[in-house]
């Protein structure tokens, strides 16, 4: 905790998940927001993802409902067009489209592609970079380039009542499975009114950064030695990796809960599988989007008792340490 009270950075001043480079498409605008900050991503001449405010710098129109003409943005109103970083390349009204001031172009975001995710940074610059680098972007999923060993699943939820620090939560606890997706744990941990005992400890990977990894194991539990090791990279990202069975299947996940706004959440889930990889993806994320379906259910509830001032942590006991290091963390941020 020392270690961020001597640091000025704000949860702004880290890179931020905000969709699969596969969802922009090439002939229109895409919205999003970050932060209760409306963006639009759209593809320019060269097919690079922009990222920019979603209003035009004339009269502030959204250009997401605008249109992509020849590699620009083009706003509705009255046809401004913008194309990489945001520069504005045409006011139709004006002689021969003439731009009379780089007050015309558009506020533009820090942009870059890993591992077919498009990350945005929010924050603060220093000599027009990132202050901070990208110290907070995750390292590579090994799984996700060994495709000959792995199965790599995308999905994307969005929730529109709970926000993202409380899924994030949520992620890294391991009492609720039993209880929260019945029906889907009892085959590894017991079904519900079974006692199963969680043990968990936490080791710290970068204390200044905050990152850090938890382990969770159940104690009698309906398969000898189940648990997971639980990944934190700040802000938004979770890795779990489930102990391997005897037989060596091994179930690992990233994901990530990001702020849309202060009670908007988009979770994007990356699983990584060795086992049954005949599988068509549709039966794999029809299963994926129940068990999410269930913790939105749960925590859309526990929201609004939140909003009614509920206190969210009456009392903790040792199977919440996981959860509570992170809400320490946030605390501090």
């Amino acid at each position: 905790k020392e270690n961020f009270k001597n640091s000025d950075r704000t949860l702004l001043d880290f890179w931020y998940p905000l969709v699969l480079e596969n969802q922009v498409p090439k002939d229109k605008p895409y919205a999003i927001e970050l932060w209760g900050e409306a963006l639009v991503l759209y593809r320019d001449e060269y097919n690079q993802i922009q990222c920019v405010q979603d209003r035009c710098s004339h009269r502030g129109t959204p250009l997401s409902i605008g249109s992509i003409r020849n590699g620009n943005i083009e706003c509705r109103y009255h046809g401004w067009q913008f194309g990489t970083n945001g520069k504005c390349v045409l006011i139709p009204s004006n002689l021969n489209g003439n731009v009379p001031s780089e007050r015309a172009n558009l506020i533009c975001y820090p942009l870059l592609i890993r591992e077919d995710l498009v990350w945005i940074w929010p924050g603060r610059m220093k000599d027009n970079k990132p202050m901070f680098g990208t110290d907070s972007i995750p390292p590579d999923s090994p799984e996700y380039s060994d495709r000959q060993n792995w199965v790599t699943s995308d999905m994307t939820f969005d929730c529109d009542n709970a926000p993202y620090w409380l899924f994030i939560e949520n992620g890294v606890d391991p009492a609720h499975l039993q209880y929260t997706h019945e029906g889907n744990q009892g085959k590894v941990i017991g079904p519900p009114g079974t006692v199963r005992e969680v043990e968990t400890k936490i080791e710290d990977i970068d204390p200044i950064i905050g990152s850090f990894k938890g382990y969770g194991s159940w104690i009698n539990s309906v398969k000898p030695n189940s648990g997971f090791v639980v990944y934190f990279y700040p802000p938004v990202s979770v890795r779990l990796e489930t102990f391997p069975s005897a037989n060596g299947l091994k179930f690992h996940s990233m994901t990530y809960f990001i702020p849309l706004s202060k009670t908007k959440t988009r979770i994007i889930l990356r699983t990584f599988r060795n086992f049954i990889k005949w599988l068509p993806d549709y039966f794999w994320k029809r299963q994926s989007t129940y068990i999410f379906e269930q913790d939105i259910a749960v925590l859309s509830a526990q929201y609004l008792r939140l909003r009614q001032e509920s206190n969210p942590w009456n009392l903790p006991v040792k199977a919440d340490l996981i959860s509570m290091k992170y809400f320490r963390w946030r605390e501090v941020m």
